[in-house]
């Protein structure tokens, strides 16, 4: 029980200091964070932080195969244990106040970034992750997030804790009710010791009344391999700041993503690789696809700190915009400080070609699926990276459903 009450008194004490900080940066002139409308509201306390265990859960309609994954429950930040299934030998999965992990936000750094300190100053409690060992099955996490008919701000906290040599599986699906408006202010903390490999799936469904705008922090020793992939599927507003640090000798890696926006939806994708070893590697791919009135933006950053020789690195964003009044804003940047690396960026925007649909439709085939098709092989470089069988159908099958 001591050991417990430690750990609820070492987060409320990361809780104070992190409201301290976003004190002082709210006093100053947060126009230079360039934040949306949505997030001011997240700022601002316009939108309540409330009491919401009892909230109605279903979430029947995911498919989670049994013998194929380990299903673990959290509803509106909370870790849920009797919806969740038995925990096998080789993962810790608990509460974050159950744990003794001290290093809980040392990787999400809130010192300059408000929304990683709203989290970090109002979250209570989240859930804790670890391999102990090369995990057999994969974590299939529902972030379930319900509400009644107010609207409130929920502090998703996670920690995942890769451990030396280890092997690790996550996949992380966002869903919600849909009664009311919930905003979602995550944050998710990542530690790859040296030697381990993760892969971590990020599944954003946020329905019509689901708004998004949390940070996804990672932290790469000697030789540890992480791969993050992240499929957004729609939602009115949905910002996402991944931030990656390759501290370690001989470390790579994975960034991929895509995201689907129509209608009038907004998709936001604020990314940082922080090179600050040598002889460390990253891969960045995003593809996005918009419809309609929709918006999406990507800001991504390589940055290769001095000393950090012998980088390999590389960083592409694809674009298609199905519509003349949908919007893109490409990004890419690098920012170099040593010599001794192979880096390489760009961008494309652009439309489907006519002439390959008019191909398609020669060999009888309609113009829906003629797009299909099209729209399919373009995505298509992301989704064969997907390792789970049944989750790369699983996204085959909603990207389907989304382009119907």
């Amino acid at each position: 029980m001591t050991g417990l009450m430690d750990n609820f008194d070492f987060i409320r004490n990361i809780n104070k200091d992190a409201e301290r900080v976003l004190a002082g940066i709210l006093s100053e002139d947060v126009k230079r964070f360039g934040l949306k409308s949505k997030e001011k509201q997240i700022l601002d306390n316009s939108v309540a932080t409330r009491d919401l265990d009892n909230a109605v859960v279903e979430f029947d309609h995911i498919n989670i195969d049994s013998d194929e994954y380990i299903k673990i429950v959290m509803v509106n930040g909370i870790f849920r244990p009797e919806m969740s299934d038995s925990i096998p030998d080789y993962y810790n999965i608990c509460s974050l106040s159950s744990s003794n992990q001290k290093q809980i936000s040392k990787i999400a750094d809130y010192s300059d970034n408000p929304i990683i300190a709203k989290n970090t100053a109002n979250f209570k409690d989240g859930i804790y992750i670890e391999s102990l060992t090369s995990c057999k099955k994969p974590v299939y996490l529902i972030n379930y997030f319900s509400n009644d008919d107010k609207k409130s701000v929920v502090f998703p906290r996670i920690f995942v804790q890769c451990n030396k040599n280890s092997d690790m599986k996550i996949v992380e699906h966002n869903i919600s009710s849909n009664v009311s408006d919930v905003f979602s202010n995550y944050v998710t903390e990542i530690n790859c010791d040296n030697n381990s490999n993760l892969e971590y799936y990020v599944i954003q469904n946020p329905e019509t009344k689901l708004y998004i705008s949390g940070s996804m922090s990672l932290n790469i020793k000697d030789s540890g391999n992480a791969k993050v992939t992240s499929c957004t599927f729609g939602g009115l507003f949905v910002k996402n700041y991944i931030s990656c640090n390759l501290s370690g000798k001989y470390s790579n890696l994975i960034l991929d993503g895509i995201f689907l926006g129509k209608n009038m939806e907004y998709i936001d994708n604020d990314t940082i690789i922080r090179h600050n070893a040598p002889f460390s590697t990253s891969s960045e791919k995003y593809k996005g696809i918009l419809d309609h009135k929709s918006e999406g933006n990507f800001n991504g950053l390589v940055y290769v700190s001095e000393g950090s020789h012998s980088i390999d690195s590389s960083q592409y964003n694809n674009n298609i915009l199905l519509s003349k009044s949908a919007k893109i804003n490409s990004n890419p940047q690098l920012e170099i400080y040593c010599d001794d690396v192979k880096c390489a960026h760009g961008s494309t925007i652009g439309e489907l070609e006519e002439d390959a649909v008019l191909y398609l439709r020669s060999r009888g085939i309609s113009i829906d699926e003629s797009r299909s098709i099209l729209l399919n092989g373009f995505i298509n470089e992301i989704i064969e990276q997907v390792s789970i069988p049944s989750l790369k159908l699983n996204l085959m099958d909603s990207i389907r459903d989304w382009m119907q």
